[in-house]
């Protein structure tokens, strides 16, 4: 096959899939293509947007949103603290790197196996959105922040193992080797082989991990589990527009300053000695960086600490252990015989959810392809860096605007969830899978332009020197220089987050888009176990599916350079 046709046949496929993706989402274009559609879309916006008038500024009430606040925190972090020692745990047991070694023959085929069988628990976890977690341990946790926070953690530890296995298998055979033929065992040439490897990356993701668990545990309150999105829900059925401007405000706080915490801390973590751009104060030694890193979990562990204490008191309420566990078990009994014969109207309803989150996928995509480079420190801030370059104060002014405008929609766009972007859209759309596209292109609009300016920022600005010397345009240089080393990043960053909007399409179902999260809320709702289970199995399939597709692609995020 010729080289240039090979290059063109994977956007001939993404062209192909998005306008079948358009075809079978029925996606309401009138409010875009009609005049008179859209200015009545136009109206209704406006209505529902004066509505909220100004913010209710009651001493009570701002003392219930910081109550709410904390709660919401405290979810977060203790469910992230429970999701880190259960994924580091199933990480252990998908791991190749740390579970087979240089086993071979029988011995190899066993562990192999178990480490699949860890690996399908971790899909499962994963697999099944922390919204549907949540509809499901509410009714044998009931109402509050325990369904919240052992909802978020299953969902999490699935990621983080996922993520976490992906890390240890990216370090490099000839790292190991050493170790192994001194004798080593599994435990010592993780601990002193992988560890060591991966240990500031497996922190940086920790924390990118918990800065969205912040975000859905405001979000799963919509299913009364507790923290500020149950109030947000109780005052918008209520009409009360003025305390959830409020709210939305303690929310927009609350994700920016994660947000702002976690970005901190990992570009604290990153290394970069030849950027002029990097931390001052000379090169930190590998005893020093441990010691930061060290200092780090001991803060977080902290942070668990109090958060498990913050919500102690509402762990068991009034009902004793063995009823839980009574309710616990037949309820999941239910789920664990699904109508089977349901399935191809369960596959159907996949649709929309695949449908949703590919084309909002791809927007987003290209959106963050465009904006990674006025959001790029590395095209921005520095002024004199590249080779023969000379800047005037006007164009440096320029730049620094450009910065925080690409860098202001990114936060605002990935801080507000897209469960609540959706809500906000339904007024212009009406309800359909239309708003629910947008707001997973917008929401994931500000995770990507983020990841795609820290690709661009992570490839060696001597690499960029030569280019630009050549080109004598940052604008050339970005195009030449940094988006090929880091293409394939761009590439797996990207597929990973069409497999977080495919979950986060079912949850749009759950509040009200239509689709398979939309048929299992019903379905559980009237205790129609053997249904609800179906759909839920579905759910597990299409993560599974992406996984597996994602392997067969070679994507990876976790990269590790010998």
């Amino acid at each position: 096959m010729p080289e240039r046709l090979r290059g063109v046949l994977p956007l001939l496929a993404v062209l192909v899939l998005a306008l079948l993706a358009l075809a079978l989402g029925e996606y309401d274009l009138a409010p875009l293509l009609d005049p008179q559609e859209f200015a009545r879309a136009i109206g209704r916006a406006a209505t529902f947007l004066s509505a909220f008038g100004a913010p209710e500024l009651g001493s009570g009430f701002l003392a219930t949103c910081v109550r709410l606040t904390l709660d919401t925190f405290a979810m977060a972090m203790a469910a992230t603290g429970i999701a880190i020692v259960l994924g580091l745990a199933l990480a252990l047991c998908t791991s190749h790197n740390v579970v087979l070694g240089e086993s071979r023959g029988a011995r190899r085929l066993v562990l192999q196996a178990l480490c699949e069988s860890a690996r399908v628990v971790q899909d499962i976890l994963r697999g099944v959105p922390d919204f549907a977690w949540a509809v499901i341990l509410i009714a044998s946790l009931s109402l509050g922040p325990p369904a919240g926070v052992a909802a978020l953690a299953l969902n999490v530890s699935g990621i983080l193992a996922r993520v976490y296995s992906e890390l240890f298998d990216a370090v490099p055979a000839r790292l190991l080797e050493p170790l192994r033929a001194s004798g080593a065992t599994r435990l010592q040439t993780f601990c002193y082989g992988v560890v060591p490897a991966c240990g500031s990356t497996l922190v940086s993701f920790t924390l990118l991990r918990w800065e969205c668990a912040v975000r859905n545990a405001a979000v799963i309150g919509a299913v009364n589990a507790g923290g500020l999105g149950s109030e947000i829900k109780r005052s918008l059925d209520y009409g009360e527009y003025s305390k959830v401007l409020t709210l939305l405000a303690c929310l927009l706080l609350l994700t920016v300053g994660s947000d702002l915490v976690s970005a901190f801390v990992r570009g604290r973590l990153a290394q970069d000695p030849d950027h002029p751009l990097a931390r001052r104060g000379g090169e930190r030694s590998p005893g020093a960086q441990r010691a930061s890193v060290f200092l780090l979990i001991l803060v977080l562990v902290a942070l668990w600490a109090w958060a498990m204490l913050h919500c102690h008191a509402a762990w068991w309420g009034n009902q004793s252990l063995e009823d839980r566990w009574q309710s616990t078990v037949q309820l999941f009994g239910g789920l664990l015989a699904p109508d089977l014969s349901l399935l191809p109207r369960a596959f159907e309803s996949a649709v929309v959810p695949l449908s949703m989150a590919f084309l909002g996928t791809l927007l987003a995509a290209l959106g963050a392809a465009v904006l990674a480079y006025p959001a790029s420190a590395t095209f921005q801030l520095l002024d004199a860096g590249f080779t023969g370059e000379r800047i005037s104060g006007a164009r440096r002014a320029v730049r620094a605007v450009l910065l925080a405008a690409a860098r202001g929609v990114a936060i605002v766009s990935r801080s507000v969830p897209d469960v609540f972007w959706a809500l906000l859209l339904v007024s212009f759309f009406r309800l359909g899978t239309m708003p629910g596209m947008v707001a997973l292109a917008i929401h994931s609009l500000g995770l990507l332009i983020r990841l795609f300016a820290e690709g661009a920022d992570a490839v060696p600005l001597r690499r960029l020197e030569v280019v630009h010397a050549a080109s004598g345009s940052r604008a050339k240089t970005y195009l030449y220089g940094a988006i090929p080393p880091c293409a394939s990043h761009w590439v797996a960053n990207t597929f990973f987050q069409f497999e977080s909007n495919v979950r986060s399409g079912i949850v749009l179902g759950i509040v009200g888009v239509q689709g398979l999260g939309f048929l299992f809320t019903a379905t559980f709702e009237w205790f129609r176990m053997d249904q609800a289970g179906t759909y839920l199995l579905v759910m597990v399939l299409l993560s599974l599916g992406l996984d597996r597709l994602s392997r067969v692609l070679g994507l990876a995020r976790a990269r590790i350079q010998a």
